[in-house]
């Protein structure tokens, strides 16, 4: 089992396939037109802004999560304590969740609303069962900072599944994307603040 911050992170590819999510997001929201120089860049698509929004305050906390978990659990002496198989389930939940910040890089415009906070609920749903997972061989401090997340994911999980259920009834898709936006802002605000100590002890 690797003792160092390297060893550890070079079992996770998962940060590849977030740093591509990432650059799929930002590229999905400006247009490209051939110039003299080649393909440059165009116009912002201002209907995809929100949801990029979204994806950013989504993807901030969890990727640090993900980091500050993997420093907790596997850096330095406390790795001599962890079994291969929560290694491997690790790795397979971390690279599930990057795989849906792709799926939602992919999905931006306001018109793909649904299926993007459908990928939104899935990550979320992922996490949780990964939570149940983690807390198995967490240190103290990681499975207080787990369960908070469980929490959260799970009052998230049903506030999102009335707003994609019912959320048409009552208001147009950018409305919905306000929503949305806000929501998840919101969320990553009430993330960090039950776990500040986690993410930056």
């Amino acid at each position: 089992m690797g003792k160092t911050v390297l060893e550890t992170f070079t079992i996770f590819p998962f940060s590849i396939v977030l740093a591509l999510a990432l650059g799929e997001a930002l590229k999905q929201c400006v247009t490209e037109r051939e110039g003299t120089q080649g393909f440059e860049v165009g116009d912002i698509r201002w209907d995809r802004v929100l949801a990029l929004v979204t994806f950013l305050s989504l993807i901030l906390p969890f990727y640090q999560g993900m980091n500050r978990y993997l420093l907790h659990t596997y850096g330095g002496a406390a790795s001599q304590n962890i079994s291969a198989g929560f290694l491997i389930i690790d790795g397979i939940a971390f690279m599930a969740e990057s795989a849906l910040f792709f799926v939602m890089s992919r999905n931006l415009s306001e018109n793909r609303w649904r299926y993007f906070y459908q990928t939104v609920l899935a990550l979320l749903l992922v996490d949780s069962g990964w939570g149940f997972s983690a807390i198995q061989h967490a240190n103290d401090q990681g499975v207080s900072t787990i369960w908070k997340w469980i929490a959260l994911n799970v009052v998230t999980s049903i506030l999102l599944f009335v707003m994609i259920k019912y959320g048409k009834q009552f208001l147009d898709q950018h409305r919905i994307a306000i929503l949305g936006a806000c929501g998840m802002i919101a969320r990553t605000v009430v993330d960090y603040f039950i776990s500040w100590d986690f993410y930056f002890s």
